[in-house]
């Protein structure tokens, strides 16, 4: 019945109009001990603190850079504001004389507080990593067609059951999607009509709920974007978004999957114009449109949890960044920090949100330095 109620508030609300922040919120900013804080001339590259994930305990997973921004560490910050910097110690410590950014860099954190992410080593290797609660590190590599190549391997999502997903780059330009089970053994897989030709091409997967159930977007032969559902069974459902391009390098990304089998992400118009979807277990996708952006400008939407609740960024007409809370009740706000730029490539950036409604992400000031902050409505 959720998945229902959830289902009929969205399509009520298919073209929204963002509203005031509510009155009661609260703001929690943090910087990673270490980070960069020297105001910087633009946000490239970009320098500070920058979040990940926050899982259902509270713990929120994310990186930094000094002010060097030459080496990626990362931080695991407590509920009770506690912070600890965890890197790989695989992963590059120092730059070379042909690589300019090294280290460990998390995407996502499940409830048992086990991470996962890519590192990157001195000699500018990529790979995939997992990081148990105690902070100790396994790092692993996609399957590989040729003994002397070690593919690059990203690791995007983690579910409860210590599953991971992502995608790897075979040699010499091929990305395919894999799961990782917690006893290290991958599956890799692809999209049926993934192609795998031209420069940015093949299968990613984004998000793994606690089934094995796995959620993407692959390249078509023409470049364009597709969505696609893969079931623990090995079944890979290709499923249409109304009003995504089929024009190269447009379409609809699939970003998040939950146990209820909602599937969230966003979409690309004939003319550039953003938007999201939900796509429900009974195939239906319902689009979330906001008139107020700019034809053109950035649009993601980030995540859903469990409840339905839909979390997002948008770009204004300055290219500044908002976060936008879509809840399950309907109810639809922005979310801007207090000290967020109002410049280009500047603003509130909304990364994760669990199911207590607790947002995490992190935002760049006037100074575009990134810091981290924690939003709770009440």
């Amino acid at each position: 019945m959720r998945n229902a109620f959830v289902f009929a508030t969205l399509i009520c609300l298919a073209t929204l109009t963002l509203k005031a922040q509510p009155e009661r919120q609260k703001f929690v900013v943090f910087d990673a001990p270490g980070a960069s804080s020297a105001p910087q001339s633009s946000t490239y590259p970009l320098h500070g603190t920058m979040v990940a994930d926050i899982n259902a305990r509270g713990e929120i997973v994310g990186d930094f850079n000094d002010d060097a921004n030459t080496v990626f560490q990362t931080f695991i910050r407590y509920p009770d504001g506690r912070m600890e910097v965890s890197n790989d110690p695989s992963a590059g410590t120092a730059v070379s004389s042909w690589i300019n950014q090294v280290g460990t860099t998390p995407y996502a954190l499940n409830d048992a507080g086990v991470a996962t992410g890519v590192g990157v080593n001195e000699n500018g290797q990529t790979y995939a990593f997992v990081r148990t609660a105690k902070g100790e590190f396994t790092d692993f590599h996609g399957p590989q067609s040729l003994s002397w190549y070690a593919p690059s391997t990203r690791s995007f999502a983690i579910n409860n059951r210590g599953q991971v997903t992502g995608d790897y780059i075979d040699y010499p330009t091929a990305y395919h999607g894999y799961i990782r089970s917690a006893d290290g053994t991958i599956t890799s897989f692809d999209a049926p009509d993934a192609s795998f030709s031209g420069f940015w091409n093949g299968t990613t997967a984004t998000s793994i709920n606690s089934f094995g159930d796995v959620c993407g977007y692959y390249h078509d032969a023409n470049a364009a974007i597709h969505s696609f559902l893969r079931m623990h069974d090995g079944n890979i459902i290709d499923f249409a978004v109304p009003g995504a391009s089929t024009l190269p390098y447009a379409g609809a990304f699939a970003t998040r999957i939950t146990d209820q089998g909602l599937v969230t992400g966003f979409y690309y118009n004939d003319s550039f114009q953003p938007a999201g979807y939900v796509r429900y277990p009974d195939g239906q996708v319902s689009t979330i449109t906001f008139p107020q952006i700019p034809d053109g400008q950035l649009f993601y939407i980030t995540n859903i949890n469990h409840g339905g609740d839909v979390l997002g960024t948008y770009y204004d007409a300055n290219s500044a960044a908002h976060a936008f809370l879509l809840m399950r009740n309907g109810r639809l706000f922005k979310i801007d920090a207090p000290n967020a730029g109002t410049s280009a490539n500047q603003g509130t950036l909304a990364m994760n949100l669990n199911d207590a409604g607790n947002v995490a992400g992190y935002f760049i000031d006037a100074n575009n330095i990134s810091h981290g902050f924690l939003w709770t409505e009440h």
